[in-house]
């Protein structure tokens, strides 16, 4: 009797071992199966019909933005703008209008600075900042860039001597480009 106890638990053993290694070779094989696969085939790749005629084999990506436009040798085609219904440019050679919003315009130590942007439109073209008091004016142009989701002016350092006097100077900043042109609303910015 006792000899026959200890068959039973060398059977269980081997029974838990072999259950073990099954698990762990299924575990190999999804493993394998998911990262070392063969990539699915390259979209419009050719495929062979049965009758020996080539045909393309398109596939739908429904990441891709289907409002898209094909390439175009047209630059006005080809800008990029955040908004579907400013993807209609410019016609006629008229600029459509733009927001432009001053983010600071303030005075740090010996520096004047101006922050700007275009929430609506992503590309390029250039900023003028502007300040007035009383008769006194002067302009400063910057480069507009497009980050990614809008259009920014170039951070405008104005160093004080460009200033010919204290106090209150209301700041403007206009936008303008091949299709859009945009001014924002005065900001008043003490100098000191």
């Amino acid at each position: 009797m006792y000899k026959h106890k200890n068959n039973t638990n060398t059977e269980k053993r081997y029974i838990l071992i072999i259950s073990i290694a099954v698990a762990v070779i299924l575990a190999l094989v999804t493993l394998y199966l998911v990262f070392m696969a063969e990539p699915p085939a390259e979209k419009n790749a050719p495929v062979q019909s049965g009758a020996g005629e080539a045909t393309v084999k398109q596939d739908l990506d429904t990441t891709q933005d289907t409002n898209q436009m094909p390439p175009s040798d047209d630059p006005k085609i080809n800008a990029t703008t955040s908004n579907q219904d400013e993807e209609l440019l410019a016609e006629d050679g008229v600029k459509k209008n733009t927001d432009v919003i001053i983010t600071d315009a303030s005075q740090y130590d010996d520096e004047i600075e101006v922050r700007a942007f275009m929430p609506s439109i992503v590309e390029s073209g250039t900023c003028t900042v502007a300040f007035k008091k009383g008769s006194e004016e002067f302009k400063v142009d910057e480069a507009a860039y497009a980050d990614a989701t809008t259009t920014i002016c170039t951070n405008s350092l104005i160093k004080r001597d460009m200033f010919s006097s204290n106090g209150n100077w209301t700041v403007t900043v206009s936008y303008s480009s091949e299709n859009y042109s945009g001014i924002s609303e005065e900001r008043t910015v003490e100098i000191q």
